[in-house]
């Protein structure tokens, strides 16, 4: 099954993010709650963490590219 990592809401008022750089490449394998990037807010730089177990794809964001909350940045195949 592939998961879609989402860019993810760190505050009510948060709209978009720049990738600052990504830990793993595609094909990497990834624990859940495993550092998967720095994600650069208005505020802050954050490590943005798996939900998930399984294998990196395809990486869609890259690093210094901002986008939306709720973006697509990363696929994961998982099992099952």
């Amino acid at each position: 099954m592939i998961y879609e990592m989402a860019l993810p809401k760190f505050a009510h008022a948060m709209t978009e993010g720049e990738i600052a750089e990504w830990f793993k490449e595609v094909g990497d394998s990834v624990e859940e709650e495993e550092v998967l990037f720095d994600l650069i807010t208005e505020k802050v730089t954050v490590p943005v963490e798996s939900p998930v177990a399984g294998t990196i794809t395809e990486i869609k964001v890259e690093v210094g590219e901002t986008v939306p909350v709720g973006t697509t940045v990363a696929l994961i195949e998982t099992e099952g």
